[in-house]
């Protein structure tokens, strides 16, 4: 169920920007999302609001992005392992198409990749949790599950961190791990510095002792904020600070440690307003119908205040990220742990290759590798377009036009993994002792189809092996269920309509007498040729991968 959480949080629409509030759900609401590739089926929008939970408790995507919603549970449900009180700790992923600027450019790729940690998202988790424990939203006699997908992971790995022994449970999707800790300095101490300076009202000139770097700094603390567009006059100003060209050999940027601050945190706030332009335009998704980009207000994007870049070197000081070669490293091979595991932490991820979110960075749970359709590592022409909008605007950029055609890494996907374990959640209500490893197995032998890629195209996905265990399954029951047209291009694992039919489907299936006979008396187990097939396709995949090495 804790997917389910992570879907929400990842998939409903906000109300007002930073509000803490109460909300009703609806299954239309649900269903709809923000109208990507992400939405409950009617028959999972349901199931979420006949089993009885209520938000305690959201805040909406504040200035940093940050989103967040506490649920709980109104009754017990001992067949689920629920007591009513329990609470349910759910934090937003990434919105890589609607937040770009925002989540990805200023959060995912000049925070996490380069520094290690998500400073301005963990510094509003941290002063939201904060809040509910003030107002005894969270209490310590209610159990407390934390469940994140993707940057929504790496959240939940810092609450940890910051509230050791808080969370009786934390479940993660494709979650991205975080960093390391520097010169013998907290996350929270780090996090309570970098709160501290970010402040719009905050005068960090202390930080110089470079008089002219002082009184630059001075003159675009006043104004560059709020999303405000650097003028040419502040532009000339930071650069008189640099060295005429060949002063200093080998280097355009000055030795003097308080000008390449000011330098490097002024540049940081050009790159997120150059990626603001970029998506502006807008994008369109290409799909039918067309559901172009919303691209956040600029005022919303705390991450354009000279104050907050500033903070984010100063802390990064204490803070360090895994390093581009390592990080692509463990996209293809495995992820690495961190130096210790958080008990009953459970970091669950699709079982593909590569994968460079759900590998990225540290991680603290235990690794828990879920089976998932395979699907083409890119479609259509978002390599060209990556390598013409990269060489552009000189940094990497893989949000394309027509991003609902071209597109790349569609397996970190939540809903590839929702579906998935909605299947194995089905067999597992059968026989309660089965395994995830022999979930695994099964789900591995059910197709001879495989993924591939091919510019141009949308390529081909391992698109049919859920709809053959579903069908097989009933065949085995003799239940009658809705056809399943399995679809293998590139693209499509996402389709509203065909997810409905297999969320039907397994309903249908839980929900008959044939069943309901054998539930949880069931012995489930890949055969002897299943486990071949398997384990020589796992090792057929590892040898092709570290061959190519």
């Amino acid at each position: 169920m804790s997917q389910v959480f992570a879907c929400i949080s990842a998939r409903f629409a906000e109300p007002e920007q930073g509000s803490s509030q109460h909300l009703r759900w609806r299954p239309g609401s649900l269903m709809l999302g923000k109208e990507r590739s992400s939405r409950f089926t009617a028959v999972q929008a349901q199931q979420f609001l006949d089993e009885g939970w209520t938000v305690a408790e959201h805040i909406s995507n504040t200035t940093t992005g940050f989103s967040g919603t506490l649920f709980r549970a109104l009754r017990t449900d001992e067949s689920r392992g629920i007591t009513a009180g329990e609470l349910v700790l759910s934090l937003r992923s990434t919105e890589f198409i609607d937040d770009a600027a925002r989540d990805n450019q200023a959060t995912n790729s000049m925070e996490i990749k380069e520094k290690g940690w998500a400073f301005g998202q963990i510094a509003e988790m941290k002063k939201w949790v904060d809040s509910l424990y003030a107002t005894s939203k969270i209490t310590a006699d209610k159990r407390l599950t934390v469940t994140g997908y993707s940057l929504g992971g790496h959240l939940a790995t810092a609450f940890n961190m910051l509230y050791g022994g808080d969370a009786d449970a934390t479940y993660t999707f494709n979650g991205a791990g975080v960093g390391k800790e520097r010169n013998g300095v907290s996350l929270a101490d780090t996090i309570a510095n970098f709160d501290r300076m970010r402040q719009i009202t905050a005068d960090l000139g202390d930080q110089f002792t470079n008089p002219a770097v002082r009184a630059v700094y001075e003159s675009l603390r006043g104004s560059l904020k709020d999303g405000a567009i650097p003028s040419e006059a502040q532009r000339q100003a930071v650069l008189a600070l640099l060295p005429a060209p060949g002063s200093v050999p080998g280097s355009v940027v000055s030795t003097d440690p308080d000008v390449r601050l000011l330098y490097e945190a002024f540049s940081r706030i050009q790159i997120i307003q150059a990626e603001m332009a970029r998506i502006g335009k807008p994008l369109n998704s290409g799909g039918n119908p067309n559901v172009p980009l919303q691209p956040v207000d600029a005022r919303s994007i705390e991450a354009t205040n000279i104050n907050y870049q500033l903070a984010v070197l100063i802390a990064s000081r204490n803070t360090e990220a895994i390093g581009v070669i390592a990080g692509g490293q463990q996209a293809l091979y495995d992820r690495q742990q961190g130096p210790y595991t958080f008990n009953n932490f459970h970091d669950i991820y699709g079982y593909t290759s590569p994968s460079a979110v759900a590998n990225s960075q540290l991680h603290y749970g235990t690794a828990t590798p879920v089976f998932i359709e395979d699907q083409p590592l890119f479609r259509g022409d978002v390599i060209w377009d990556a390598i013409l909008q990269s060489a552009q605007y000189h940094d990497v950029k893989l949000l394309a036009d027509n991003f609902g055609l071209n597109d790349f890494g569609d397996t970190h996907s939540l809903v590839l993994l929702v579906d998935s374990l909605s299947v194995q959640n089905t067999l597992a209500q059968l026989d309660p002792g089965i395994t995830q490893s022999t979930l695994n197995a099964i789900l591995f032998a059910a197709s001879s189809k495989k993924s591939s890629s091919a510019l141009g195209s949308q390529g081909k996905a391992e698109g049919d092996v859920l709809e053959n265990v579903i069908m097989g399954l009933a065949s085995m029951l003799d239940v009658q269920i809705r056809a399943m047209a399995a679809k293998l291009d590139g693209g499509t694992w996402a389709n509203p309509a065909d997810r409905t039919v297999l969320h039907d489907n397994l309903k249908v299936i839980a929900g008959s007498n044939a069943f309901r006979d054998i539930k949880g008396q069931a012995v489930v187990r890949a055969s002897s040729a299943d486990l071949r097939a398997a384990l020589c396709e796992e090792a057929a995949n590892d040898w092709t991968l570290r061959s190519a090495a």
